[in-house]
């Protein structure tokens, strides 16, 4: 898969829906959750609400 082909399944699978992701610590840490949303062309990033800790951003 290109880079291309990676970015449009991203895009597609976000268009029309608010998914939230966890992030990855790299310590003993909790995740804490952002959201991310699409118009078609651009992905926004902001903080979850549905799940917590959320990220603040």
């Amino acid at each position: 898969m290109t880079s291309l082909q990676a970015w449009n399944t991203i895009v597609s699978k976000l268009e029309g829906n608010r998914m939230e992701f966890p992030t990855v610590p790299r310590t003993k840490r909790k995740p804490v959750w952002f959201s991310a949303t699409t118009d078609g062309e651009i992905i926004y990033i902001n903080e979850a609400s549905d799940n917590k800790p959320l990220s603040e951003i």
